[in-house]
Parts: structure tokens; sequence; C-alpha cells
């Protein structure tokens, strides 16, 4: 696992390691491009800039990690 700023990157066992970052990148990576487009023009240049630099570093995601990350986000909807 590497460490970025201080945080951890390149692999995730469940969301409850995950960062907030690192669940909007699985959360807009998730959704059809036509769903996704409206979401990110919505987002500033340091976001987009910092959401680039999570991807990038990101190495492995369970596959529940996803569910996961959609059942948080509705349960705090």
């Amino acid at each position: 696992m590497r460490r970025v700023n201080g945080h951890r990157h390149g692999h995730c066992e469940t969301t409850g390691v995950l960062t907030g970052p690192e669940k909007a990148v699985i959360f807009l990576l998730s959704l059809d491009e036509k769903v996704a487009g409206p979401i990110v023009a919505e987002l500033g240049e340091e976001e987009l800039r910092k959401l680039r630099m999570v991807a990038s570093t990101m190495r492995e995601v369970p596959k529940h990690a996803i569910e996961d990350t959609y059942k948080e986000f509705v349960d705090q909807s």
C-alpha cells in the first residue's frame, strides 16, 4: 500500500478503509457516462485533479466495494 499526502492508496479491503475521494472515484466510475457526465461537470478543477490523482493510485478494489459505497451513499442521503 502506498501513502500519498499521508493517505493510504493502492489497496482497498472494504469501504470502511476507503477515503472519501476513493469512494467518489468508485461511485463515478461505476455510473454510465451519461449519468456521470453532469456530475463531473459540476466539479471544480481542484476536485477533478484530486479525483484523478486518487484514481491513478488505486490498484485493487474488491467487488463488494461498489455495492458498499452505493449503500453508504443511500444511507446518508
